[in-house]
Formats: C-alpha cells, structure tokens, sequence
C-alpha cells in the first residue's frame, strides 16, 4: 500500500498503488507492483524502457468521492487524469475539459 486517506487503506487494498510500464512507441501497463516488491530492484533488473509510476489502484469509482475531499489525493487524481489525456489512454468531454481548465486556472492544480 502506497497512499491512502488517513490509514492507507479502504480494507484491503490500497488506494494508489505502484504499477510498471513499458514506454516504447506506446505507454504499455504491464502490471501492479506486488506488496513487497522493490521498484528499485524492479528497474533494475529491466532495460531503460521500463518506468514506474503512482496510479490509483481501485476499480470501484465511489471510492473517488472521499479521495476528492482530501488535498492530497485530489492532486494526485489530477496529475493522474493529465498523464491519461496526455497519453491518449481517454479523450475527456468539452465539459470535462473546461473543468480541468477551471482547476487549474484557479491555482488547484499546476
């Protein structure tokens, strides 16, 4: 478990969690680090097209309702949403964007 609001955890499983890409022509998930992992080791032991990165590590989206009341975690939903538009892993509606516009420009979110 890597973030999580107050405990760390909803349960069992945590909030965010560390996965592995490989960033070839395209961003490729490979898979969740496990529990006990070192990503240090991890990278080591792979070429230079492998990163890792802090993504959320849920499938239920009701869990999002308490993350956007933390400052914290609400940042780091929004660094997560960029990465995923910027990738082009989901294009956002007009509406969408004009609130992540809204965020920023208001000095939530850099």
């Amino acid at each position: 478990a890597v973030v999580s609001t107050q405990s760390g955890h909803y349960g069992r499983d945590p909030y965010f969690s560390l996965f592995l890409f490989k960033n070839d022509t395209k961003k490729v998930l490979i898979r969740r680090l496990q529990d006990l992992e070192c990503p240090y080791l991890t990278l080591k032991s792979l070429n230079n097209s492998y990163s890792i990165e802090l993504r959320k590590g849920y499938w239920n989206t009701g869990f999002e309702n308490d993350l956007l009341k933390n400052n914290v975690t609400l940042h780091l939903l929004y660094i997560e949403c960029i990465r995923n538009i910027e990738d082009r892993w989901f294009m956002p509606s007009p509406e969408n964007i004009k609130k992540l516009k809204q965020l920023k420009t208001a000095g939530l979110k850099e």
